[in-house]
């Protein structure tokens, strides 16, 4: 389908990629990884470091 509208695979995975990385929470396993990773215990302190940081990185990516 991507190929049929014109659209570089590569633009298209990247962009899919980068659109994932906005505000997650929870029940994403990946942000408790990162969260255990820093050393942050807090759970205010959690959100507030790995949204932020993963809202900066969908803003600049896109």
């Amino acid at each position: 389908m991507i190929g049929t509208l014109g659209v570089n695979p590569i633009v298209a995975g990247l962009g899919c990629s980068i659109g994932s990385f906005m505000f997650s929470y929870f029940n994403d396993s990946y942000f408790w990884v990162v969260n255990r990773s820093l050393g942050v215990t807090e759970v205010k302190e959690q959100i507030k470091v790995w949204n932020i940081t993963s809202t900066l990185c969908w803003a600049t990516g896109a």
